[in-house]
C-alpha cells in the first residue's frame, strides 16, 4: 500500500509539473534514457525506473550528486528507484550537456533514415512520425549545445572565407590572375 500511496503521489506532481503522455518532452525523455545504455533504467509514462546502481552511474554521467534529492521520488519494495517528469527533465538536459555525442548520434542517425524511407511507398506515416519528433530533437540539441557549435562553425567558415578573398586580392596585385581566377570560381561554388 505504501508502494500505491507514493505512485499516486507521483503521478499527481507529474500531472502538476505539465507531464502529457508523447508531447515533445515525453518523446525526448524517452530517447535520452535510451541513449544512456543503461540496461536496467528505463523511462515510461513521467516517471524514470530502475536499479540504484544503474541510476547513479547517469546521475555521475551527468555530473549530479548521487544524493540528490528528487521530491515525490521513491525507492518501492523491490528496491526500484522511481522518480518523477521534473526530477527527470533535470537529469536529461545534464546529461545532454555533458554527454552531447551519446544523444546526438542517435538522433541524427534516425532523422536521417526516417527521411529517406518516407519517400519510399508505403512508408509515408514516417513523415507524421518525423514531425512529431522534430520538436522533441530540436530540444535535444539545443540541451546538448548543438546551436552554439553550429554558431561556431559558422564564424569560422566566415573567418575562413575572409582569407580567401584576401588571398584572392594579394594574388591579383602579384600577377597571378590566373591563380586568382582558380581561386575565385572556387569559392563562388555551391
Amino acid at each position: 500500500m505504501r508502494d500505491e500511496e507514493s505512485k499516486r503521489q507521483l503521478q499527481e506532481d507529474n500531472a502538476r509539473q505539465g507531464y502529457l503522455k508523447e508531447s515533445p518532452f515525453d518523446n525526448l525523455l524517452h530517447s535520452v534514457f535510451d541513449d544512456t545504455g543503461e540496461p536496467f533504467l528505463s523511462y515510461w509514462r513521467g516517471t524514470l525506473s530502475g536499479k540504484k546502481d544503474s541510476l547513479e552511474r547517469v546521475l555521475a554521467r551527468a555530473g549530479i550528486a548521487a544524493d540528490e534529492n528528487f521530491p515525490y521520488s521513491y525507492t518501492d519494495r523491490q528496491g526500484e528507484v522511481h522518480i518523477p517528469y521534473a526530477g527527470a527533465l533535470k537529469i536529461a538536459k545534464a546529461f545532454c550537456m555533458k554527454e552531447p555525442s551519446t544523444v546526438l548520434v542517435h538522433i541524427e542517425a534516425t532523422e536521417r533514415e526516417w527521411e529517406q524511407d518516407a519517400s519510399r511507398p508505403g512508408k509515408e506515416y514516417l513523415v507524421q512520425l518525423l514531425n512529431q519528433y522534430r520538436a522533441s530533437w530540436a530540444i535535444i540539441r539545443q540541451w546538448a549545445g548543438q546551436d552554439a557549435v553550429l554558431a561556431e562553425r559558422e564564424k569560422y567558415i566566415k573567418q575562413l572565407e575572409r582569407l580567401v578573398w584576401d588571398a584572392i586580392y594579394a594574388l591579383q596585385k602579384a600577377g597571378a590572375d590566373s591563380e586568382a581566377a582558380r581561386l575565385r570560381r572556387a569559392i563562388s561554388r555551391d
